[in-house]
């Protein structure tokens, strides 16, 4: 009671609309005769095959020869491995089950109520369910998920498996090209149950994958601002110790101006350049000491200022930040600290002598803070998928550049990166309230 017209109809939409979900999914970055050219060799493979191993395979042969696509996702789409695998059986799982439950649907109705073509019912049923839910997947559900297998495109292994296993465990169980006049309610049931039971088992994966990604940036927020907590006592102690070294001096001064005076008079001008000597070699250095008025920012510019010179680095700064400003304390130390640091580090990695230096430009008008960091570095950098990566082995780092764009996106600016072939550029714009 299928047909062979209805069949062949319900076939060939199952790959159209298959290869529409992997372009929905990803952009080919290949051209579009190549793209097409390999969708039609696939798409021919696939049926010759499939029809070769029906008497193996049964029914579903089609289904199991359609692993072939598999090739062509690795050569048509530039993402991870992995997320092309987890992509090839989530697209085909959800489009073999739009299949599955119009045929079950229609044999179970048909079975109460014999009063209409079964064969027509079908087709129509599997189109009315498809477009459905490819609108409603590509109105809902493809941003969300495409960021969370881009997030996770490493660490896919599970999630790759349990859409594999859900894969073939549909194709045995469910069999939407059977022929039969009729279907229990039972097996209705059982597909629902199947349905219901995957859905929730995505639902889950990707439930978990958000929470595993949410911990790992608050365990990296921590780090962070135990870090610049490190950091503002280092600079507290220096600067503590220069204020105290500028009290004393402020203390002796009328006994140093006495002594000053004495030699003067007294034509003692030899004994006077000696004492001025020394005096001034006891001044303290209080150079850079104050970069800004912003106390915050004021903190990380001096730490990273004092690190960059005990370096060797030439830290030049030109920082016009005020006092008070509408974004938090925690959000401008994680814009400005890990701009410091990534140009820091970058720095550190060439040779001394090669002309390594931070330039820091920083002004606010118009309610905008802007920055600019630019450093010099060996013109080796480590990106995928056009996402700068971090080149530090430990664990947990990588994770600079994201903290800032996501405070960014936080204060509607932006955040952009550029190169020249020694210098590394970097641009952050707060929109920030009055």
């Amino acid at each position: 009671m299928l047909g062979v017209a209805a069949a062949s109809i319900v076939g060939l939409a199952m790959i159209c609309f298959s290869i529409g979900m992997a372009h929905i999914f990803y952009r080919s970055k290949r051209g579009r005769w190549q793209t097409v050219c390999a969708w039609t060799v696939c798409t021919l493979l696939i049926i010759v095959l499939g029809e070769l191993l029906r008497p193996v395979i049964g029914n579903c042969s089609g289904q199991f020869t359609g692993f072939l696509a598999v090739f062509v996702y690795l050569y048509l789409f530039d993402v991870p491995v992995k997320q092309r695998f987890f992509t090839y059986f989530f697209v085909d799982t959800s489009m073999y089950l739009t299949a599955v439950t119009a045929r079950y649907t229609v044999l179970l109705v048909y079975g109460f109520f014999p009063v209409f073509n079964p064969r027509a019912a079908f087709v129509a049923l599997y189109f009315v369910l498809t477009a459905a839910y490819v609108f409603l997947f590509f109105r809902f559900l493809r941003d969300p998920m495409v960021e969370r297998l881009r997030q996770f495109g490493p660490h896919l292994n599970s999630l790759t498996i349990f859409a594999l296993v859900g894969y073939v465990l549909m194709l045995l169980w469910f069999d939407a090209w059977r022929v039969r006049d009729a279907l229990p309610p039972g097996d209705y049931l059982r597909l629902i149950l199947y349905v219901v039971l995957l859905a929730c088992g995505y639902y889950l994966s990707f439930f978990t994958m958000m929470t595993i990604k949410e911990n790992a940036l608050a365990h990296a927020q921590v780090q962070e601002l135990t870090t610049q907590m490190r950091q503002s006592e280092q600079y507290y102690t220096t600067l503590t110790r220069h204020i105290q070294e500028v009290r004393q001096m402020q203390h002796d001064i009328r006994h140093h101006m006495r002594v000053l005076d004495g030699y003067a008079r007294n034509g003692d001008y030899a004994l006077l350049r000696d004492y001025l000597a020394a005096l001034i070699e006891q001044t303290p250095d209080t150079k850079n000491v104050l970069y800004c008025a912003n106390y915050t920012a004021n903190i990380l510019l001096g730490f990273y200022g004092g690190q960059a010179r005990r370096e060797g680095i030439d830290f030049r700064c030109d920082a016009q930040i005020p006092v008070e400003l509408s974004c938090s304390p925690v959000d401008l130390c994680t814009v400005l600290g890990n701009a410091l640091q990534n140009a820091l580090d970058a720095c550190a990695r060439q040779r001394p002598g090669q002309g390594r230096y931070i330039a820091l430009f920083a002004r606010y008008a118009g309610r905008n803070l802007t920055l600019e960091i630019k450093n010099s570095y060996d013109g080796v950098v480590k990106e995928t998928d056009g996402r700068l990566l971090s080149r530090k082995g430990e664990p947990g780092h990588g994770l600079g550049l994201a903290g800032i764009g996501r405070v960014a996106h936080q204060y509607h600016g932006y955040c952009s990166v550029s190169r020249t072939e020694g210098e590394f550029i970097l641009k952050v714009v707060l929109a920030l309230k009055n």
